[in-house]
């Protein structure tokens, strides 16, 4: 670990030397697309943050529900998924992401814009706690994308001008079905609508 973080100019395989968010978040999961250097990687993380494995589960729970609501109770057909690869490229250029939407989606049908995992990988607030900023330290020496850690008020934030739908804005844990005997965890999603 603690290699270049970067795959090869042009290469559309993934770097296996260095460990990357998607595979290290299947690890925590269950999955079965990993490669060694991910599962050390997350496996560290976890030694430092042992409710990263909860959080990755209650992150896939509402995920579900994130999609479910616009689909099936709101009859959406068309998803944007935000996900880190554009925020390698640049989160903060909404209008670069919106560049390449338009030979997939017709703008002029309700479209549902999907940001799982991406605000850890914009790189602009700063974190406290100690346990986070040494997982967070640990993984930006180690693995790729780098990432910062956020709180609620974070995400809070994201909402001005949107209508966030029950239960709002709530741990990932919380925001599903089968939320009720769901241990909380420290990350936060909301299914939000534009009016």
């Amino acid at each position: 670990m603690g290699e270049s973080h970067t795959r090869p100019r042009g290469s559309t395989r993934p770097a296996t030397s260095v460990a990357h968010n998607a595979r290290v978040w299947n690890h925590r999961i269950g999955g079965k697309d990993t490669y060694e250097v991910g599962r050390q990687a997350g496996d560290r993380v976890a030694s430092i943050i042992p409710v990263i494995r909860d959080i990755a589960r209650a992150d896939r729970e509402f995920l579900g529900r994130a999609v479910t609501c616009p689909a099936g109770e709101r009859g959406v057909r068309q998803f944007l998924d935000v996900g880190p690869d554009y925020v390698e490229a640049d989160a903060h250029d909404s209008d670069a992401i919106l560049e390449r939407a338009p030979g997939t989606l017709d703008f002029d049908r309700p479209v549902a814009v999907m940001t799982p995992g991406t605000l850890t990988f914009v790189l602009d607030t700063e974190v406290g706690g100690e346990d986070r900023i040494s997982a967070m330290e640990f993984w930006n020496e180690n693995a790729a994308p780098p990432i910062t850690a956020r709180g609620a008020e974070d995400v809070f934030v994201l909402l001005e001008g949107l209508n966030p739908v029950e239960p709002g804005p709530v741990s990932c844990s919380q925001g599903h079905a089968r939320a009720g005997s769901a241990p909380v965890v420290p990350q936060y999603g909301v299914v939000a609508v534009k009016p």
